[in-house]
């Protein structure tokens, strides 16, 4: 539970420093209202969050630093890759 609340803050974070250099250096595609932020806030900070409980699954599973983070990598960046084809 803990790891959760720690990605989701983090991630909440991030998007809270990220968005506002980005509406500036976006110009007039960078418009955006409040709903739209905190929207991208909640949704940044869940699923930052669940990706952290995934990859605590997986190095459950590999009990090993590498290959927890091979399988992560797989998972995260080569699956969709793979499943677009």
């Amino acid at each position: 539970m803990f790891l959760f609340v720690a990605g989701t803050v983090m991630g909440i974070v991030g998007v809270g420093l990220g968005a506002v250099p980005a509406a500036l250096s976006a110009g007039e595609y960078g418009v955006f209202d409040a709903v739209d932020l905190i929207r991208a806030l909640a949704e940044a900070g869940v699923y930052l969050g669940l990706m952290m409980l995934m990859v605590l699954g997986i190095a459950a599973l590999c009990r090993n630093s590498a290959g927890t983070i091979v399988a992560a990598l797989v998972l995260l960046v080569g699956m969709p890759q793979l499943l677009g084809q």
